[in-house]
């Protein structure tokens, strides 16, 4: 069975792109993996709190991460509509950087495509999404907000006739 790497942020573009990603997967028959990277430590500065208090600080911040997780998944889950809640879907939640996780995500689950959504972002995001583009050994489809999925016939590759790329 094919697998979806959705990436998601829980904002407001990422539910559009969830039920794009929905009917993807029940085309080509695909599980969707969830994926939520969170920025878990509050502080990153850990050198100047005691070894004791940096864990229970992480440890905090896990279960409220998870918790939100749990919240936020749960809203996903009411996305679905009854005649595709048979699609697995499997939610996922980590601390480190994007472009490290993603990459042994993909690796280590043998990921077959990344979905996630796109809106007008600020640049610091814009760079984030293009640095993995860059890095993804896999296809991504980015879904602007006001996308709607329909049966796909024909793709256009859009390329640069640049000898350097």
């Amino acid at each position: 069975m094919k697998k979806i790497l959705f990436l998601t942020d829980y904002k407001e573009t990422s539910k559009n792109a969830f039920i794009y990603a929905l009917s993807v997967a029940e085309k080509i028959k695909a599980k969707i993996h969830v994926h939520y990277t969170a920025n878990i430590l509050e502080n990153q500065n850990s050198t100047e709190q005691p070894e004791q208090d940096h864990n229970k600080l992480v440890h905090k911040n896990q279960t409220k991460e998870k918790n939100e997780l749990i919240s936020r998944a749960n809203m996903f889950k009411e996305l679905i509509p009854e005649e595709q809640n048979h699609i697995p879907i499997k939610f996922y939640l980590n601390s480190d950087k994007l472009e490290k996780t993603i990459a042994e995500y993909i690796n280590n689950n043998q990921m077959d495509m990344v979905v996630m959504g796109v809106s007008n972002t600020k640049e610091e995001k814009r760079s984030q999404i293009i640095h993995l583009i860059d890095q993804c050994p896999i296809p991504i489809m980015l879904i602007p907000c006001q996308a709607k999925f329909k049966n796909v016939k024909n793709f256009t590759a859009a390329v640069s006739l640049d000898e350097d790329e």
